[in-house]
């Protein structure tokens, strides 16, 4: 079993509304000494969202890490005292405008070398447009709803924004299974 290093010190080294990094010097089993970046922002959900008639909801955004547009599910961070349940419902009415049952998917840190943040995966089955997605400028997205082999297609092509959104899609399609 690997024991925790132990953290010699810690200190802020940058911090806003979604970050939060610390720099960790720790010591190693062996009593080496090193220096971590650690991010210990707002855990987030991400949602799969799944029309009555089994077609999968994806939406292509801008994403100025990436400098350009990419296809991804509706995700965003936990607010507060939100629950991840809560979080999820909100995130997907305010991106999309779309409400339906959620079903956890469970969680997973996303690079855990860096990161102290988890993602909470939700499958929004029979989601229905309940509302005009909210106006946000930095969350404009065009919208396509794809079947599971288009979903397949799209992750064999590495189209979707990210290993997390592929690992996502493979996890809802294997819960659905298709």
């Amino acid at each position: 079993m690997h024991e925790p290093w132990k953290i010699e010190s810690q200190e802020t080294a940058f911090e806003n509304r979604w970050w939060n990094i610390t720099k960790d010097v720790v010591r190693l089993p062996d009593g080496a000494i090193y220096e971590y970046f650690i991010n210990h922002g707002p855990d987030g959900v991400i949602v799969v969202p799944v029309g009555p008639d089994g077609r999968f909801f994806v939406q292509q955004m801008y994403k100025h890490g990436a400098r350009s547009a990419v296809l991804e599910f509706p995700m965003g961070r936990i607010d507060g005292d939100e629950t991840p349940a809560d979080a999820a419902a909100r995130e997907l009415k305010e991106e999309t405008g779309l409400a339906g049952t959620l079903e956890p998917l469970g969680s997973r840190w996303v690079f855990p070398s860096s990161s102290a943040s988890t993602f909470h995966v939700f499958l929004a089955r029979d989601v229905r447009k309940v509302a005009e997605p909210e106006d946000n400028p930095k969350e404009v997205g065009e919208a396509q709803w794809v079947t599971a082999a288009e979903l397949r297609a799209l992750l064999r092509d590495g189209k979707l924004a990210s290993l997390v959104q592929d690992g996502v899609a493979y996890r809802a399609l294997d819960v659905i299974g298709v």
